[in-house]
């Protein structure tokens, strides 16, 4: 994507350049012919002033090329630059989520761990409720065969 809006930016600002060059050239030329064809001279003159007019407008458009061109390229940078901030910006944000969620996520296991070992804790627990009234449900059996027992021995010694 970044590829994509810099080649975007190269191109308008290309266009920009060749814009204002060929308006320098063509102000030039202009410029140049008007006053060659207007001016009272003799031939020799004024192939001399073509000439130098033509050297005068070479010049121009190379300067206004290499401004340009110049703008272009630090107006390139600059976006360029600019969008690598941004990135690294977003790689911050991003990177600051992917850190929220790993420690959130560590939380979670923490958690479940610790309903983990108190429910082993709270099965222990009640396995050895279950075992003391297990214990105690066969001692009271215990006890009752051995009142029954009694009573059938009184009963017995009775008769």
């Amino acid at each position: 994507m970044m590829s994509f809006i810099k080649d975007a930016i190269m191109r308008r600002q290309r266009e920009k350049a060749l814009k204002a060059v060929a308006k320098v050239g063509i102000g030039a030329a202009i410029g140049g012919i008007a006053g060659i064809l207007l001016a009272p001279q003799s031939g020799k003159e004024t192939r001399e002033d073509i000439a130098e007019k033509a050297k005068d407008t070479k010049e121009d458009i190379a300067e206004k090329t290499k401004e340009t061109a110049d703008h272009v390229k630090k107006t390139v940078k600059d976006s360029v630059d600019t969008l690598k901030d941004e990135t690294e910006r977003v790689k911050g944000k991003l990177e600051d989520k992917a850190e929220d969620v790993k420690d959130k996520t560590e939380d979670a296991k923490d958690k479940i761990e610790d309903i983990k070992d108190d429910s082993k804790s709270k099965k222990e627990d009640a396995e050895k409720i279950m075992k003391a009234a297990k214990d105690e449900k066969e001692e009271l059996e215990k006890k009752n065969d051995n009142k029954k027992s009694d009573k059938s021995t009184i009963n017995t010694k009775k008769y």
